[in-house]
């Protein structure tokens, strides 16, 4: 039956996702500002640390000694660099994130499921990017942890805002939905 996506449209009101709805409370209002936060801190970082990443992009294309000897020691130092940048982005900004991983995250159950293979895709190219950094031998993958952190965040943000705009009649209706179809899987 198509009545309960009329029923959400009914409920959906003419504004962009962005606008901040005139009747959300003060705590829907900081838990958007920290949102908006983490994600911006994230694109930023992103973008740095994928600058980091250029030089060893550029290594396998030289071939003297030299100018091969030079690289080295930027690699080394950039992806020192990076890793100093993707560590606030993985305490602050994933924040809900391993909130999820870790255990149920009240501020976000649409969310529950996802953050199992998020997590454990962060810490598996973290782990062996900061033991390459060390050893100062190997891949990092540094720009790929913050990349991905960012474009998560800007998906959530988005959803985050897009639920938020359209107003609590679509939260309520997804909530039945999720529901419903919990009780069918049993």
């Amino acid at each position: 039956s198509l009545s309960w996506i009329d029923t959400m449209i009914g409920g959906m009101k003419p504004a962009s996702i962005f606008s901040i709805p005139s009747d959300l409370g003060a705590q829907e209002r900081l838990q958007r500002r920290h949102m908006l936060a983490r994600l911006g801190l994230a694109s930023l970082v992103m973008m740095q640390v994928m600058m980091f990443a250029f030089p060893g992009y550029l290594r396998a294309s030289y071939a003297d000694a030299e100018t091969v000897d030079t690289l080295d020691t930027a690699i080394i130092v950039m992806n020192w660099c990076s890793l100093l940048l993707t560590v606030p982005v993985l305490l602050y900004c994933a924040w809900p994130i391993w909130r999820g991983f870790l255990g149920r995250d009240p501020h976000d159950p649409h969310q529950q499921s996802m953050n199992w293979p998020i997590g454990l895709g962060i810490v598996v190219a973290f782990v062996p990017s900061a033991i390459a950094t060390f050893r100062q031998s190997g891949e990092v993958y540094f720009e790929s942890i913050a990349m991905f952190v960012a474009f998560v965040l800007t998906a959530r943000y988005l959803a985050h805002a897009a639920r938020q705009s359209a107003g609590a009649a679509v939260d309520q209706r997804f909530d039945q939905e999720i529901r419903l179809l919990a009780k069918r899987a049993d």
